[in-house]
């Protein structure tokens, strides 16, 4: 039998962003947050995705989804922070880490605690693998300083400092 070797990576969370230079709204309570979403003209989400499920699902929650979905940008996926690009929004929903490849737009935050949906990425090696030796290397590689800072700078926080040797299980 096989083990393996599960370590954290990175997490990442849905936030909001605006086109770059654009008021921000105060999005810091679910109320504010409500109220952002409200006044917003359009708001770009996507269906699919940890993020598109979850916001769906909000909006239900906090009955506001017949009065969003009215005037949203809906994408069935990609970057929905280009539409903040081409004014088709106002406000974008989507990952942090999604949100910050897309230059020319400020994140504002994530949403409240209250609300909050983290998405949590996990490696993992089989100890039996054949190659262990690489996979370890690659892992190690996956939780090194030069990531994590490349993490960091997409939005993504370090969940792990260090990955340890993967052995095979007996």
């Amino acid at each position: 039998m096989s083990r393996t070797a599960r370590k954290p990576l990175v997490a990442t969370e849905v936030a909001v962003a605006v086109k770059a230079g654009h008021p921000r709204p105060d999005i810091r309570t679910v109320e504010r947050l409500v109220a952002a979403l409200r006044q917003a003209r359009s708001v770009a989400y996507t269906t699919t995705g940890a993020s598109g499920i979850h916001f769906i699902r909000l909006m239900g929650q906090l009955g506001i989804a017949d009065e969003v979905n009215a005037k949203a940008t809906i994408l069935d996926g990609g970057l929905v922070a280009e539409a903040l690009l081409d004014d088709r929004a106002d406000l974008a929903v989507q990952q942090r880490s999604e949100l910050l490849t897309v230059p020319g737009v400020d994140v504002i935050g994530a949403f409240p605690e209250a609300v909050a949906c983290r998405t949590d990425f996990t490696v993992a090696a089989f100890a039996m693998s054949a190659g262990l030796p690489h996979v370890c290397a690659a892992l190690a590689f996956l939780v090194s300083e030069v990531a994590r800072d490349a993490y960091s700078a997409y939005g993504l926080t370090a969940r792990s400092a260090a990955v340890a040797q993967t052995k095979t299980a007996a």
